[in-house]
């Protein structure tokens, strides 16, 4: 074990009790080392024992699962590569501390950890990380050929093999994705409760932020099949073509109708068209594009909004909001508030 970081392989053995006496002994006295990392691992202990009974997703088998590698850690647009283990002897455990550092540190730490299966002798995946900040894009192409556009604040996480007949991305926030036909290899994008297979399509997925059980996409040619991860029943799954969208809400598959599909990707050619959207959905998503953060009174956050914005600088889309539902606002740096007119 280093001498500054967890040893994460490690941590999950001693605390499901299949370390040898050595490895425990190495660990303890680790920890006798370094009382701050001692802190770290009391709190994990005590939420891998609140999290004893936790029944893992019946679809587990393909889902990648999120380890912290360490609370705070955070990357702006650039790639992380990790080299998985896969002794499956370890699975139980690893899927246990994925839970336990969801309970204890929080997602902003979470790396993807992909389950291996046993035997099949091909070499260790490879995940990398991927990740916009607010007022910040990136187009990223993946090693397939295929592209995708982040919108600000997002992440996606990349499980990606060359010569493997499938490449998963796990996404958290908004993604345009531009992908080739490949009847050899499939092409899957997952959120926290959705799973969206690409069937050579341009298509955009949008991770709701404040509601993490909602799924939203938007097929812009070709097709798509999603379908929920995790619902009560067999949901089956949804066949998408060009100009359609629908949206998984905790389980649950619904077809959106009149949707306006150049709106909604409008943002990944530097463009923010809303259409009768609240003006909650707005100031959320001004204050990613712009990196401030807006303020306004409850009466506010219903009204409809139609509007259309470029590269106009933020001070000239205020006056325009202001214009247009008959408010003011006022700035002191990063924060917006804006009032009703009396």
């Amino acid at each position: 074990m280093g001498n500054d970081e967890f040893d994460w392989s490690l941590l999950a053995r001693y605390l499901s009790g299949e370390c040898d006496a050595a490895e425990a002994a190495a660990f303890e006295a680790w920890l006798d080392r370094r009382p701050d990392r001692r802190r770290e691992y009391e709190l994990i202990r005590l939420a891998w024992e609140r999290a004893g009974a936790y029944r893992f997703p019946a679809r587990a088998e393909e889902a990648l699962l999120r380890v912290a590698a360490r609370a705070g850690v955070g990357r702006s647009v650039g790639a992380r590569r990790r080299v998985l283990a896969r002794d499956p002897r370890r699975r139980a455990a690893f899927l246990r501390l994925a839970a336990v550092l969801a309970l204890a540190i929080g997602p902003a730490a979470f790396l993807w950890i992909q389950r291996q299966r046993a035997g099949d002798g091909r070499e260790p995946d490879v995940v990398q990380e991927y990740a916009t900040k607010r007022a910040q894009r990136a187009t990223l192409r993946l090693p397939d050929g295929s592209t995708v556009v982040l919108a600000p604040e997002s992440r996606v996480w990349v499980a990606n093999r060359p010569g493997c007949s499938r490449c998963t991305v796990q996404l958290e926030g908004e993604a345009l994705f531009r992908v080739e036909r490949d009847p050899g290899r499939r092409f899957l994008v997952r959120t926290h409760g959705a799973e969206t297979e690409v069937l050579g399509t341009t298509f955009l997925v949008q991770a709701d932020r404040d509601e993490p059980g909602v799924t939203e996409v938007v097929v812009v040619e070709g097709q798509v099949a999603l379908r929920p991860l995790e619902s009560e029943g067999d949901t089956g799954e949804l066949r998408l073509g060009r100009g359609e969208a629908a949206r998984v809400v905790d389980g649950r598959l619904e077809v959106l109708d009149s949707v306006d599909v150049s709106s909604r990707v409008a943002w990944a050619e530097g463009r923010l068209e809303f259409h009768r959207q609240p003006f909650s959905r707005v100031a959320a998503e001004l204050g990613r594009w712009y990196d401030v953060e807006i303020e306004y009174p409850a009466a506010l956050a219903d009204v409809a909004v139609t509007a259309t914005f470029g590269e106009e600088p933020l001070q000239a889309v205020l006056e325009a909001l202001d214009q247009l539902l008959d408010v003011r606002h006022t700035r002191d740096g990063r924060r917006i508030r804006f009032r009703l007119d009396p």
